[in-house]
């Protein structure tokens, strides 16, 4: 607006454009908010004894799981190599023969997925602290529960598929031990005497017995028994 006594002098007001009062005029976009406060997570956040002895248990036990997988991947890629070569069986029908490389076959690859799994596991767990961090609250759970292992790893952040990455990665692992035990047992009887193959089997027996137990009975069955 021109002032009345002088139009050749301009209002201060027009040269600035537009005069909006302090609570409404627009605010600028350059305006950033700091990245944790906007995603939401809890910078000091720590988890819970309990929940960070769970992790850290099994945490351990999927890198020691790799380490062991690796071993039988490789143990079971050199006995192929011993069963397929010109000194790996006497005269036997092809057929035994297929049996062991079949067993000896499932054996690697069952490893392999096995060690795969293991570091699934261990990738999934290392981001536990992350999106407990991220979670509104847990503040409920700073009590008591009669939740599992396993559903408290996943209220606290660990992935929803988690229960069955662990049973999958538990069933590799005890199938490819097993098909490399076999494997070298079917050897045993058709190459070995009689006496030596009796005795190796019932060495197996005593071997496999506990372990099919411990690695698949016993998580299925605790939960039944009611502790004295």
């Amino acid at each position: 607006m021109s002032n009345p006594c002088n139009p050749n002098i301009q209002d201060h007001n027009s040269q600035q454009g537009p005069y909006y009062p302090a609570s409404t005029a627009p605010q600028s976009q350059a305006t950033h908010e700091e990245p944790s406060l906007r995603r939401g997570v809890k910078i000091n956040y720590e988890l819970p004894k309990t929940v960070q002895s769970i992790r850290d248990g099994w945490q351990w036990t999927s890198s020691s799981g790799a380490v062991v997988s690796g071993l039988l991947a490789a143990s079971a890629a050199q006995l192929l190599g011993f069963f397929k070569g010109a000194n790996g069986f006497s005269d036997q029908e092809p057929r035994f023969q297929n049996l062991v490389l079949v067993f000896c076959y499932a054996a690697l690859f069952l490893n392999i997925s096995a060690t795969i799994g293991s570091f699934l596991l261990t990738d999934n767990l290392g981001e536990l602290d992350y999106r407990a961090a991220r979670k509104k609250s847990n503040e409920d759970l700073y009590g008591s529960t009669s939740m599992g292992a396993e559903e408290i790893l996943r209220d606290f952040g660990a992935s929803s598929q988690w229960e069955y990455m662990l049973f999958h990665w538990l069933a590799m692992f005890y199938l490819g031990i097993l098909s490399l035990i076999v494997a070298v047992l079917a050897f045993v009887w058709l190459e070995e005497t009689r006496a030596i193959a009796i005795t190796m089997t019932l060495v197996v027996a005593f071997t496999i017995i506990p372990v099919s137990y411990f690695i698949l009975l016993r998580p299925i069955v605790e939960p039944f028994i009611k502790p004295k």
